[in-house]
């Protein structure tokens, strides 16, 4: 069973374009440490695709609540909030 994970940021075309930025850098960032951090657990890295939108494979359900919460809660100390959907197959 894999898990796909998808994310996006909240409201991105209301953040003006320097925190825009700021907010692709921080994510980038988090996105390589939960690589960095859970190399066993990933089929597919988490990575930026199109636009705002962020996404990753995981062999199981194991860690996926911490992964989600350490990229959100990464996102929230520059007062972004991220949509998340998950994918069972």
């Amino acid at each position: 069973m894999y898990l796909a994970i998808i994310g996006n940021i909240k409201n991105a075309k209301a953040i003006n374009q320097h925190e825009r930025q700021k907010a692709h850098s921080l994510l980038s960032n988090s996105l390589r440490y939960i690589n960095k951090k859970y190399p066993n657990r990933i089929v597919a890295q988490f990575t930026l695709t199109i636009g705002d939108e962020f996404q990753g494979l995981l062999k199981s359900g194991t860690n996926l609540f911490e992964i989600m919460d350490t990229i959100s809660l990464t996102m929230k100390t520059i007062g972004v909030d991220l949509y998340f959907g998950i994918g069972v197959g």
